[in-house]
């Protein structure tokens, strides 16, 4: 493989890996992330004094929870509770004048530059701007 074939396949993948987080970060992954975290860290801490089965009851059960646990819960329940973004913070993007510039390809400006000269149209927005 050349190198700037092995460049590709690994701006191909950053691209695909920076996909994948930002579909988590908007569907919310980052609580599924955090609390696969949180569970991990219980069985571990509930196998060092019993055996792999019991640390897995132990962690899913609901009565052994742990301070992280609590934290993402409250975490969640907090963002649920903000209103979303008011409409007084609405960004409108308004085009104000919309304008070309056409321009005579270069073989022609050297044979016959009197008979296409350059114009230039502007157009008005369809609509006035919101006030």
């Amino acid at each position: 493989m050349l190198d700037f074939e092995k460049a590709n396949s690994r701006v191909y993948v950053l691209a695909k890996s920076l996909a994948v987080v930002a579909a988590l970060q908007l569907l919310g992954g980052q609580w599924l992330v955090l609390q696969t975290t949180a569970w991990v860290e219980m069985i571990v801490h509930y196998s060092r004094s019993n055996n792999i089965e019991n640390a897995i009851s132990q962690t899913f059960d609901g009565n052994h929870l742990c301070p992280f646990c609590l934290s993402i819960a409250k975490a969640k329940r907090d963002q649920q509770k903000q209103p979303g973004q008011s409409a007084s913070g609405k960004i409108n993007l308004v085009c104000q004048r919309a304008a070309w510039l056409l321009t005579i390809p270069y073989r022609y400006r050297i044979w016959r530059p009197f008979l296409f000269p350059t114009v230039t149209i502007a157009v008005p927005p369809s609509v006035p701007p919101p006030r």
